[in-house]
């Protein structure tokens, strides 16, 4: 970084790490990397979502290589600021990593909504979490 300071560290978490805070981790790093090293976990982490691999190369972010990963291997270590980004993570977490700050913000599990185009609940929760994190950390 050009003023000499350490880029702050953000934990996205979600149920699974599935969609929801993987798609908020690419959109930080997309907009802010160069302030914040962000990252992801999941309370019981499954599979990432292809359709979220998807939304998010329609603007250009490459989650591809991103992977679900477990909530437990990130209690070692400090954060900066935990974002919660979906109710039944934050009701379901018991221990979670230290962390200066905790935010929680609710996102639509974007998964189990019915659409006659699979993508649109998606883009949605994309374009919501893009809003949110341009007002939270811009």
């Amino acid at each position: 970084m050009s003023n000499g300071k350490a880029k702050k560290k953000i934990l996205f978490i979600c149920e699974c790490n599935s969609a929801r805070s993987q798609i908020a981790e690419g959109m930080l790093r997309k907009l802010y990397g160069h302030e914040y090293d962000a990252y992801s976990a999941g309370i019981r982490p499954d599979k990432l979502d292809p359709k979220a691999i998807k939304v998010m190369k329609e603007i250009g972010v490459d989650i591809s290589l991103h992977y679900a990963k477990d909530l437990k291997g990130y209690i070692p270590f400090k954060f900066d600021t935990l974002a919660l980004v979906c109710d039944r993570a934050a009701k379901m977490c018991e221990e979670t990593p230290k962390a200066k700050n905790t935010l929680k913000r609710g996102f639509s599990d974007p998964a189990v909504i019915l659409s006659a185009d699979e993508l649109e609940p998606f883009r949605k929760t994309r374009e919501e979490m893009r809003e949110w994190i341009k007002t939270v950390f811009g």
